[in-house]
């Protein structure tokens, strides 16, 4: 099963290195920027710079070629092979990896990390991933965020050939579930935090906490008793405003209302939440006309950009 596992190592595997980066006002520049964009980097010298670490993300293209090797080589499995293959993809506890990661990604966004928390992020990357970690370098949440889409990513390509499993088989019976919870949508994670930190606000619309959040949205999946009781209209709110705001693609509309058995027309029509709607587009507005500083900032900045922000993050 060589295609099979060269597959499921670079799923396992992230390439990270080191890189440092230039402060000049409010943006920052990489030394790769340096570089494509014919930036002489002596001429920067005056401007105070910080090591951070950066994800060489996968190519498309190679992961495809992978998936399809793997998916050729199924063929030639027997029923029982395919059957410990199908064990093997699904013994992943790929939901642990992506809490560990969401965990330390809220404390870094906050600027609340401790060195031991990173000492310890830096061994569970060691421990998870087939990679190696360069010793200099600090963690950012652009950086986290990459590794979550990247992860999220790669892992589609394993659902996929689970399904691909499940068909060569045709089983009588329903296929055996994973223990993760599949995500299927790609997730702003800087966004949603400050959207659950305004709906937790004075009275909060949640009773979940940021990690189930963010795996909720990644989903579309908003089944369930995850509101407070007097706020579970709110969810068709979100959802609209997302909608309405290009946060969100048709597919996404479509599994969000599914997953809580209205059809679209019952979001767009839904007006017994004017002000939080109103209060909600602001957030997105905000976050939207300060993007391009969230994914360049760095630790020494982000406090800055914060209190520009707080009137939409009363926690």
């Amino acid at each position: 099963m060589k295609y099979i596992t060269d597959l499921l190592n670079e799923v396992n595997s992230i390439n990270v290195i080191s890189e440092n980066y230039y402060f000049v006002g409010q943006m920052t520049v990489s030394e790769t920027d340096c570089i494509d964009y014919e930036i002489d980097k002596d001429s920067l010298k005056e401007f105070k710079s910080k090591m951070f670490l950066t994800l060489n993300k996968s190519n498309e293209a190679d992961l495809k070629r992978l998936y399809n090797s793997a998916k050729t080589e199924l063929i030639s499995l027997s029923k029982d092979q395919l059957i410990n293959t199908r064990k093997i993809l699904l013994s992943y506890n790929y939901k642990y990896i992506f809490k560990k990661i969401g965990e330390f990604f809220v404390k870094v966004y906050e600027g609340k990390q401790h060195p031991a928390d990173e000492t310890y992020f830096r061994l569970f990357l060691n421990s998870n991933f087939i990679c190696n970690i360069p010793e200099n370098g600090a963690f950012s949440n652009y950086f986290l965020t990459n590794l979550i889409d990247e992860y999220s990513n790669k892992r589609g390509f394993i659902s996929l050939l689970i399904d691909d499993i499940n068909n060569l088989l045709n089983d009588a019976e329903p296929a055996p579930q994973s223990v993760d919870i599949q995500r299927k949508y790609k997730v702003d994670y800087s966004l949603f935090k400050l959207i659950y930190n305004y709906c937790q606000g004075k009275k909060p619309v949640f009773n979940i906490d940021e990690i189930d959040f963010f795996d909720r949205v990644a989903r579309a999946d908003f089944s369930g008793n995850i509101t407070t009781k007097s706020n579970k209209g709110k969810i068709r709110t979100l959802i609209h405003s997302l909608v309405t705001n290009g946060i969100v693609n048709e597919n996404w509309y479509s599994d969000s209302v599914d997953s809580i058995n209205i059809v679209k027309g019952d979001c767009s029509g839904y007006k017994h939440n004017i002000d939080f709607l109103g209060d909600l587009n602001e957030v997105i507005k905000a976050y939207k006309n300060k993007k391009i500083d969230f994914e360049k900032i760095d630790l020494f900045l982000k406090n800055d950009i914060e209190k520009k922000l707080k009137q939409f993050n009363p926690n």
